[in-house]
């Protein structure tokens, strides 16, 4: 839903890198070893060894999302493994064992956590992701989904752009879904905005004093198959809304939240929004979205949005019903 944009990433990738080849014994030494197998397995390994290994600035550790999925289909047309087939279940083991993704998370991953930064999660934008930690003792940190799965593409678990930051129930929902850049949103490649927006659907008069059963959240997808796909993976509309497809169990969801948006729209009028910001422009706010902001609690500003939960539902909401 929410694109992770950061300056440093490069960086940040270069570092995972060194991180990553400092396991005793190293990945590449690893790899070197079964690459002495014998048929199509020492082939197999041998070109690991050679994607791995850092050359000329690049190695599949560090590889863009399209480069990582230029090597899935290298890989399956060159070797034909489908890992996700319990035929595979044993070179799959030893592929895990040889990456160590869990070494590597126990080891690296608060590092990774806390230099990405990532505080609510891309994928649902409803959780806080936050990373913290207290000298050596570590708290909280978010989980890391792969985008690629781990079960099916296990030579990809310990790829930089391959673990994306985000909340547990996101993790969850994803599981071991084959996900790729040509069907699914990549959130190191673009978010849902300006495309998909969410709307409000009123059966009544009576949501606005306050009955969030006469309130439904829908989500725009723009037509975007891609987005449509996610939206429905990750179940947005029904946890923002607060049940599924048969309503029983209800919970309000986010739609008392909205609720609250549509009634601060209706105090806060546009002409009150400048009287605000005239008064206190150069105290409080600098632009007239800082008082916006103040008077929702929320960002609305397209580079604001990864800072706080359920911001990109703020904007739209308040986009929709003209307080912006």
């Amino acid at each position: 839903m929410i694109r992770i944009k950061r300056d440093n990433l490069n960086a940040l990738a270069r570092q995972h890198y060194i991180n990553v080849e400092s396991f005793a014994p190293k990945l590449t030494e690893r790899l070197e070893e079964k690459s002495k197998k014998s048929g199509i397995l020492q082939s197999f390994y041998k070109q690991l060894f050679k994607d791995v290994k850092l050359t000329n600035g690049e190695s599949l550790l560090i590889s863009t999302p399209e480069k990582l999925e230029e090597k899935i289909i290298e890989y399956t047309n060159t070797f034909g493994f489908d890992f996700s087939k319990n035929i595979y279940k044993t070179l799959r083991r030893e592929l895990q064992k040889v990456f160590d993704y869990n070494g590597y998370a126990k080891e690296y991953g608060y590092w990774l956590a806390k230099e990405l930064n990532v505080n609510v999660c891309p994928y649902c934008n409803r959780q806080y992701t936050f990373t913290i930690s207290h000298g050596r003792k570590k708290i909280v940190r978010p989980e890391f989904d792969h985008f690629y799965n781990k079960k099916s593409y296990p030579y990809l678990s310990l790829s930089f752009y391959n673990l994306i930051p985000s909340c547990s129930i996101c993790n969850r929902l994803k599981g071991f879904k084959d996900f790729s850049i040509k069907k699914n949103i990549h959130p190191y490649l673009k978010g849902f905005t300006p495309i998909a927006k969410f709307e409000t659907k009123l059966t009544d008069i009576e949501a606005i004093w306050g009955d969030s059963d006469k309130i439904e959240l829908l989500l725009n997808t723009g037509g975007n198959p891609l987005i449509k796909k996610n939206a429905k993976i990750f179940k947005l509309e029904e946890l923002y809304n607060g049940y599924g497809a048969t309503r029983k169990n209800n919970v309000s969801g986010h739609r008392d939240y909205v609720i609250e948006i549509i009634q601060k729209r209706l105090i806060y009028n546009s002409t009150y929004i400048d009287e605000l910001f005239e008064t206190y422009q150069g105290i409080f706010f600098k632009t007239r979205e800082d008082t916006v902001r103040l008077v929702l609690s929320n960002y609305v500003t397209e580079d604001g949005l990864e800072k706080r939960v359920l911001s990109k539902l703020t904007k739209d909401i308040n986009e929709e019903w003209g307080l912006i």
